[in-house]
């Protein structure tokens, strides 16, 4: 059967092997690149020593729909005041730029009596930035 290789930094996530078909084509049907960007992936069977092994073109992997947001980077320690950036990214991780606007919220992770000042911010092109927060009370875990 043929087999699948991709570069290290590039998460493969399904079936890595596949049949090869009378025509000489395999298929790889549950094959999903966990990285967005440009990728070119590379097969060859490992039982036919005779059979030189083949790159692909390079072909564009697109983030898939926004899922989730994620501090980027987020702090290690914090003042009085800071700045905070939130990315949209999908099931996987990959930064989303074309999640749908809207205004997002920091606050304390699990503490709603800690004040969170210039808490809101308005998601625009997969990126909100709070870029003068404040919290109440010394604590972790802003979210």
């Amino acid at each position: 059967g043929a087999a699948l290789a991709v570069p290290r930094d590039v998460g493969v996530l399904g079936v890595g092997e596949a049949a090869l078909a009378a025509d000489g084509t395999a298929a790889f049907g549950d094959l999903r690149v966990a990285a967005a960007g440009n990728v070119s992936l590379r097969v060859g069977d490992r039982y036919l020593s005779n059979v030189s092994a083949s790159m692909s073109d390079r072909f564009a992997v697109f983030p898939g729909a926004a899922a989730a947001l994620a501090v980027a980077p987020p702090p290690a320690v914090v003042n009085a005041s800071f700045s905070l950036r939130v990315r949209a990214v999908d099931a996987l991780g990959n930064f989303q730029p074309s999640a749908a606007p809207a205004t997002v919220t920091a606050s304390v992770d699990g503490d709603s009596s800690t004040a969170v000042g210039n808490a809101e911010a308005s998601l625009a092109g997969g990126t909100a930035l709070f870029p003068n927060l404040t919290i109440s009370v010394a604590r972790t875990g802003i979210r």
